[in-house]
C-alpha cells in the first residue's frame, strides 16, 4: 500500500512540476508529425518524467522499446521534446553553435543567476567565440600545473578530517560536503592562484553567498517580491561580483605599477593575457560565476559517484587493480597522475554510469530538413548525454559497472563512442573546464586510495536524478596502516 501511495504521490508531483515548467517555458505543443516516432506511455504534461527520474538506464530502456530511430519525440516536466537517440542525430544537434538554426534554451531566469553576457546564456556568435578563446586562457596546461599542489594539499587536507570523523564517531561520514569544498577550492586556484588574501576571501564567502547565489538556479516561479531563492540569490550575486571587482581592481593597479608578485593563473591570463580579446568587465564577471558553476556542480557529483562505485559496486579484482597502480605510484607529478591508465579507465567509467551534465536543451529557430525529416521552428530538441552512454550495441553490457571496457582499447575499439560517449558534452558548447574536473578528480581519488581505506557502511547512497544524476555514499574512512 505504501508503496502505491509513494507511486501516487510521484506521480502528482511530477504533474504538478509539469504544469510550472509548461507554463514557464510555453512548450510549442509538437504534432508530433516530424515522422519520428512518439515514446511509449505518452501521459499528458507528465509524459515519460517518471522513467527520466529513475536514471539513464531506465530511461534508455523504455526510449529504445520503439526500436532502431534516429530521435523520439518524448515528454518530460511538462516539456515536449525531440530526443536525439542516434550519434548522427547527436552529432548534427551537438555540434551547431549560436547563430545557427539552433539556440540553446535555459530557464528564463538563468541569465540573470548567470548573467546575460555568460557563455551558457549568450546566443550571438561572435561573442560566443571570443569568450571561449578567451576563457580558454584560464585553464591552460601551465595554469592547470601552477595550481595542481595546493589543489593536492587541500585534498589530503580534507580527506584526513573524513578520517578524523570517522575516527571521533565510528559512524560512516557524508562525502558530499567534503567534496563540495574541495571542488569549490579547486576553481578558486585556478582562477585566483596562490594569493592567500584572494583564497581566503574566496573561501570564506562560500558557506555563505556562493551557496544562496547557487540555490537561485533552482528557483523557476516564486516572485522575487516573497523573497524566496532566487531574490536571495540577486543579492548573493551583487555581493559576490563586488568582492570580484575589487580583486579584478587590485591585479590591475598591480600590474600598472609592475608589480612583481603579479603570477600568470587564471585571471590574470584573462585580464593581461595575449588573447587578442578585450572583455567588458560584466563579460569577465559573469564568465567567471559560470566557471565556478560549472566547476563545483559536476566534479562534487562525478567524486560523490566515484566514491559510491568504489565502495558499493566495483568488483575486488577490479579494486585490486586500481590499489596497485596507485600504491606504484608517486602522486606528485601532474603528468604521471593523469596518464595512469586504471585510474583514467574508473573515471570514464564513473561519468558514463552517472554522468552528472544528463543533457542539454537546444531549440529551433527555423523549420530544418534533419535526417530525412521536416521538423518545424520551434521544436526542442534534446541531447540526453547520460542516456546514450547506456546504448548496448555501444557499451556491451551497459548497466553494469566495469573499468574493463576501457582498458587496453585499440583507437578502433574507441572509434564506436564518437558520439555515443559524451561525459561533457559537445561541439560549441562542450565543457570549457572539463581538463580541470578530469585533475581535480583524479587527484582527490588518488589521494583518497593511496593512504585511507574506504570502507561500505550499511547505510545505502542517496541517489539523487534530477537535476544533476549523482549518488551521494555514506562510508567510513580510515588510514590505511590502521584498517
Amino acid at each position: 500500500m505504501l508503496h502505491t501511495f509513494s507511486i501516487i504521490g510521484l506521480t502528482a508531483a511530477a504533474a504538478a512540476v509539469g504544469i510550472i515548467v509548461h507554463a514557464i517555458f510555453k512548450s510549442t505543443g509538437m504534432s508530433r508529425k516530424n515522422g519520428f516516432p512518439n515514446s511509449p506511455w505518452n501521459w499528458p504534461i507528465i509524459g515519460q518524467t517518471l522513467w527520466f527520474l529513475q536514471g539513464p538506464p531506465k530511461f534508455y530502456d523504455m526510449l529504445a522499446s520503439r526500436g532502431p530511430t534516429d530521435a523520439i519525440n518524448s515528454t518530460s516536466f511538462g516539456l515536449d521534446q525531440l530526443m536525439m537517440v542516434s550519434p548522427e542525430a547527436m552529432k548534427w544537434a551537438g555540434m551547431k553553435g549560436p547563430g545557427s538554426a539552433l539556440r540553446s534554451l535555459l530557464p528564463p531566469r538563468w541569465d540573470r543567476v548567470l548573467g546575460a553576457n555568460s557563455l551558457m546564456t549568450t546566443d550571438n556568435a561572435h561573442k560566443h567565440k571570443r569568450l571561449r578563446h578567451a576563457f580558454g586562457l584560464s585553464i591552460t596546461k601551465d595554469v592547470l600545473g601552477r595550481c595542481f599542489p595546493y589543489i593536492r594539499q587541500n585534498a589530503q587536507t580534507l580527506i584526513n578530517e573524513l578520517a578524523v570523523e570517522t575516527q571521533n564517531t565510528n559512524k560512516p561520514v557524508e562525502v558530499y560536503a567534503a567534496s563540495t569544498r574541495f571542488a569549490f577550492n579547486a576553481i578558486i586556484f585556478l582562477i585566483f592562484g596562490s594569493r592567500s588574501k584572494d583564497v581566503e576571501v574566496l573561501q570564506g564567502s562560500f558557506e555563505t553567498l556562493f551557496t544562496t547565489w547557487l540555490a537561485g538556479l533552482g528557483d523557476y516561479f516564486v516572485p522575487e517580491f516573497m523573497n524566496g531563492p532566487f531574490a536571495k540569490s540577486m543579492v548573493a550575486r551583487k555581493e559576490i561580483v563586488d568582492i570580484l571587482s575589487g580583486i579584478m581592481e587590485e591585479r590591475r593597479e598591480g600590474f600598472a605599477a609592475d608589480d612583481d608578485t603579479q603570477e600568470p593563473d587564471g585571471l590574470n591570463n584573462i585580464l593581461f593575457g595575449n588573447s587578442g580579446e578585450t572583455l567588458t568587465d560584466d563579460e569577465i564577471l559573469d564568465n567567471i560565476l559560470v566557471l565556478v558553476f560549472a566547476g563545483h556542480d559536476t566534479s562534487t557529483a562525478t567524486m560523490c559517484s566515484s566514491i559510491h562505485f568504489w565502495a558499493n559496486v566495483m568488483s575486488q579484482e577490479e579494486k585490486d587493480l586500481l590499489n596497485d597502480e596507485i600504491e606504484r605510484a608517486d602522486g606528485s607529478n601532474m603528468a604521471e597522475l593523469l596518464a595512469l591508465p586504471v585510474l583514467d579507465a574508473f573515471l570514464k567509467e564513473v561519468l558514463r554510469m552517472a554522468t552528472p551534465a544528463t543533457g542539454m536543451f537546444r531549440k529551433l529557430n527555423q523549420d530544418v530538413e534533419f535526417l530525412g525529416h521536416h521538423v518545424p521552428a520551434g521544436t526542442v530538441l534534446t541531447l540526453p548525454f547520460g542516456t546514450l552512454m547506456h546504448n548496448p550495441d555501444v557499451f556491451e553490457d551497459p548497466h553494469t559497472f566495469t573499468i574493463h571496457r576501457f582498458l587496453n582499447k585499440s583507437a578502433q575499439d574507441l572509434k564506436k563512442h564518437a558520439y555515443n560517449y559524451l561525459p561533457f558534452g559537445l561541439g560549441p558548447h562542450q565543457c570549457l573546464g572539463m581538463n580541470l574536473a578530469r585533475l581535480e578528480i583524479k587527484i582527490f581519488i588518488f589521494e583518497l586510495l593511496k593512504s585511507y581505506a574506504v570502507v561500505k557502511s550499511n547505510m545505502p547512497s542517496e541517489f539523487v536524478g534530477f537535476p544533476a544524476l549523482i549518488f551521494k555514499p555514506k562510508v567510513k574512512v580510515f588510514p590505511v596502516n590502521e584498517y
